[in-house]
């Protein structure tokens, strides 16, 4: 005769865990004798000083403006110009290996016209 498997009874608690309470904690309420600040509508004085304060400020950002486009066209000046240089160097220095490359194999008369006759004009 086997013995069959019988599950053994599991203590389960029943219903939701309790939750945990920090003591002194408790409802949040709201402090008397306060109210929010009374909110009073603008005179016109308040009205032309906030206009006032605006212009002063859109002026400011309109001269911020002048001054960066000023500095972005600089620095694209610049990097025009560092582009060219660029350019211009490895063109020279082609030029100059082409030449060397002829004087290195016995033609000169070659190697005259290829090497350059002047430095570039950095800019």
């Amino acid at each position: 005769m086997s013995k069959k498997f019988r599950p053994h009874p599991v203590g389960l608690q029943g219903g939701a865990p309790a939750r945990h309470t920090a003591p002194g904690i408790g409802k949040v309420e709201v402090l008397s004798g306060t109210t929010l600040p009374q909110i009073r509508t603008p005179s016109e004085l308040d009205i032309f000083v906030a206009i006032n304060d605006v212009s002063q400020r859109v002026a400011q950002l309109s001269k911020n403006q002048q001054v960066l486009e000023a500095k972005l066209d600089y620095l694209t000046t610049r990097l025009d110009a560092a582009n060219a240089n660029l350019i211009m160097g490895i063109q020279y220095l082609g030029r100059m290996v082409t030449g060397t490359e002829w004087l290195v194999i016995g033609e000169p008369d070659t190697a005259e016209t290829w090497l350059p006759k002047h430095a570039p004009q950095w800019q």
